[in-house]
């Protein structure tokens, strides 16, 4: 697939938009899978998998990815990866998917782990589902697609969203809390029933917290 954007999401994570060479259609996904890159940095091939950060729309993928202190795969991307180069892609793959019902969905993501929850997001605004949305960042430089979500609960009542920061610096915009989760600052983020269906994701300390 050939890339056809690059954009910076935060200081830290930057979106790749991949299409076909030829034009032609992609094979669709589920909301929450990811794809894999096959690349090949200083002759060593490797193979990463990332999320699939946007809805399926079967002219493109994005996936977004973070630069990773030492990271071969994220730092040959961010530096040497540009608009026009080619990259080996690996079909969706992945059980972490948006399941169907009518329940209210509950998304928490940490850091990068936003990049899946974006497109089970958007599907679970396309059935009408009540979606509370909540995501833990260390500051506002590294809180990639907050302006994104803004747009959506603007357009869509049924969201309702919420922003951790570890530290809150100076005259970015504010998080609804700062410090770390407790099991009573979660309660109040999530819907008044716990009848709900809830993904999240995230570095592993942070998923045994929630």
């Amino acid at each position: 697939l050939r890339v056809t954007r690059k954009v910076a999401e935060s200081a830290e994570i930057t979106s790749f938009y991949l299409a076909p060479q030829d034009g032609g259609a992609l094979v669709s996904f589920a909301p929450g899978q990811y794809i894999g890159l096959h690349l090949v940095v200083g002759g060593q091939e490797i193979r990463r998998n990332y999320s699939l950060s946007a809805s399926p729309n079967g002219r493109d993928y994005r996936i977004s990815v973070k630069r990773e202190a030492g990271g071969v795969a994220s730092n040959f991307l961010h530096d040497q990866i540009q608009e026009g180069d080619t990259l080996q892609v690996y079909p969706p793959a992945g059980d972490f998917v948006l399941a169907d019902g009518d329940k209210p969905v509950v998304l928490i993501s940490g850091g990068v782990g936003i990049t899946p929850t974006l497109a089970m997001l958007d599907a679970a605004l396309q059935a009408r589902r009540t979606v509370h949305f909540i995501h833990f960042a260390r500051n506002h430089a590294v809180h990639a697609f907050r302006d994104a979500i803004e747009a959506r609960q603007a357009q869509h009542p049924q969201l309702q969203r919420f922003y951790v920061y570890d530290e809150h610096q100076g005259d970015a915009p504010a998080p609804h809390a700062t410090g770390r989760l407790d099991a009573a600052q979660l309660a109040q983020y999530l819907p008044a029933s716990r009848d709900v269906d809830a993904y999240f994701l995230g570095p592993k300390p942070f998923m045994r917290q929630i």
